[in-house]
């Protein structure tokens, strides 16, 4: 992809950030999934993501979805991510693990799951069970 792409895909998401903070209703729940790299765009789109929900006045919630680089690479090209647009090349993949490091962080209610030892069904509940267990604002 030409690389001004991201400077629009980065002015959108603002937008859309915004659009959730300034007007979203106060009982909405919003789900973001991103890959995060430890890189400073980043740690960066990691901040603007709890900025938001700490704007909202919302239960932040990080969840960290890993598993080994096999599974990856079997599971990537699966026919049904084509359909949601999703990468399916396992060169790219492979090429991409080894030249980036995902963004490591910390935060208070940080659930991470390993989705090579748990069914989709399973991490889902896993998620819900954490969101049961959390304090609110």
């Amino acid at each position: 992809m030409p690389e001004a792409i991201w400077e629009k895909a980065d002015l959108i998401r603002d937008v859309v950030l915004d659009t959730m903070a300034e007007i979203g209703a106060a009982d909405a729940n919003f789900v973001m999934t991103n890959v995060l790299f430890n890189t400073p765009a980043g740690r960066k789109l990691f901040e603007k993501v709890r900025d938001t929900a700490k704007r909202r006045n919302a239960v932040f919630l990080p969840v960290e979805l890993k598993c080994d680089e096999s599974i990856m690479l079997e599971r990537v090209s699966n026919p049904e991510r084509e359909k949601k647009l999703k990468l399916t090349e396992r060169k790219i993949l492979h090429h991409t693990l080894s030249e980036y490091e995902t963004l490591p962080f910390t935060h208070e209610n940080l659930i991470t799951i390993d989705t090579g030892k748990h069914s989709p069904s399973e991490s889902v509940s896993l998620i819900l069970e954490h969101i049961e267990n959390l304090e609110r604002p």
